[in-house]
C-alpha cells in the first residue's frame, strides 16, 4: 500500500518508507519599537513550510538499493515535485515541494560490503508559485 507519492516515487509500507512526517510552518512577525512603551509586533506574512521525512530501507528485504538514487534524480531535475499523502485510506494533495536535502547513513554491512540497513532523511520545502 502506498503511504505517499513524491513526483513519480512511491513510498510504500513494505518498501522505501518513512518513519514519521515532521512538518514545520513559520510565520513572520516584525518587532516595532515604540517611544515610551514596550515593543509591538506586526504580522508580515507566512514564512516557509518545511517537511522532513526520516526513514529506513532494508535493501535485501524490501526497498532496494536504487530507491534513494531515484529520489536524487527527482531532486536533480531542478523541478518542484507534487507530494500526496495517504491519510486514513484517502489521498491528500499537499502541493508542490522542492527537495532540498537528502541524507543517508548505511550500516550493518554484509561480507560483500553492501549495507543491510540504510537510514535516510529527506528535507522538503513548499514551492509557492
Amino acid at each position: 500500500m502506498a503511504l505517499a507519492k513524491l513526483g513519480d516515487f512511491l513510498f510504500e509500507a513494505r518498501g522505501t518508507s518513512f518513519s514519521s512526517i515532521d512538518r514545520e510552518n513559520n510565520y513572520n512577525w516584525q518587532s516595532q519599537e515604540r517611544l515610551g512603551a514596550s515593543p509591538s509586533r506586526q504580522f508580515m506574512g507566512r514564512g516557509e513550510e518545511t517537511i522532513e521525512l526520516p526513514g529506513m530501507i532494508y535493501p535485501h528485504a524490501f526497498g532496494g538499493m536504487d530507491s534513494l538514487n531515484r529520489i536524487r534524480k527527482l531532486a536533480g531535475s531542478g523541478k518542484p515535485q507534487v507530494l500526496s499523502y495517504t491519510d486514513e485510506k484517502q489521498g491528500q494533495y499537499m502541493g508542490k515541494w522542492t527537495i532540498d536535502r537528502i541524507t543517508e547513513t548505511r550500516s550493518e554491512f554484509i561480507a560483500e560490503g553492501a549495507p543491510r540497513k540504510i537510514e535516510f532523511t529527506l528535507a522538503l520545502t513548499r514551492y509557492n508559485e
